[in-house]
């Protein structure tokens, strides 16, 4: 167990949720206001990257992923409690697969489509997402698919960052890091992606592609995050 102090209180938690930056952040964030009044932190649920899960060397490694917390606190001026459920996510990373097509400079974007239980929704539309392993490179699901899709240098080292946004923090405190990786090819791969993933999907892949005109892609997808992504890639072209 480690020992972390919140608003001078002492929390007793688990080392890996007490050592993580998310939560350190948090606290630090707490610590430093002035108007919120912490009487105790109660870890209810944490989870790992997949990544970790699947490859047990990485859990040492690897911090939490997700980190379920309820809260003692109150308003420092009214003195009433406030919402004690706090759902520390941290940092994520969604990528932009953006190709160009040598005999036009047509540009195109990647997207996947998957299940989304969340959404309730089996065809969810929208930017690859996943995590980077303590190598560097960008892993999960979705750059399984990328890396058979041709798009073989997803190492952090050839990716362009972008910008960092940050969701609305209703109850989490997550932030996501937006890249691009490039890609030249010609049209006769575009032609033949969009025949190839759409068949996928029809098959009842569990994550597919799908490749959209850039200029296009809005039109495709509901996902806020995939939106904000899509618009600060325009604005610098």
């Amino acid at each position: 167990m480690g020992r972390v102090v919140v608003d001078g209180t002492e929390v007793e938690l688990p080392k890996t949720v007490a050592q993580c930056s998310m939560f350190r952040q948090w606290a630090k964030c707490v610590n430093d206001g002035q108007r919120m009044r912490v009487k105790g932190v109660e870890l209810t649920s944490l989870d790992y990257p997949s990544v970790a899960k699947d490859n047990r060397q990485f859990i040492a490694e690897m911090p939490p992923s997700f980190v379920g917390l309820r809260v003692d606190a109150k308003c420092s001026v009214s003195d009433r409690k406030l919402y004690p459920l706090v759902f520390l996510r941290g940092c994520s990373y969604t990528l932009i697969p953006i190709v160009t097509v040598k005999e036009t400079g047509t540009r195109y974007v990647v997207m996947t489509v998957s299940p989304c239980i969340p959404a309730a929704h089996m065809s969810y539309t929208q930017l690859p997402v996943g995590s980077f392993d303590p190598n560097g490179e960008f892993v999960g699901s979705d750059a399984q698919e990328l890396k058979k899709a041709g798009f073989l240098e997803l190492h952090q080292k050839h990716l362009s960052p972008v910008a960092s946004v940050t969701s609305a923090p209703s109850s989490t405190d997550e932030s996501v890091e937006l890249f691009t990786a490039n890609r030249e090819v010609k049209q006769s791969w575009v032609d033949a992606a969009e025949v190839k993933y759409s068949k996928g999907e029809r098959n009842g892949a569990l994550t597919s592609l799908v490749v959209v005109e850039l200029q296009h892609a809005w039109r495709r997808t509901t996902d806020a995050r995939t939106l904000a992504a899509l618009a600060r890639v325009d604005s610098m072209h």
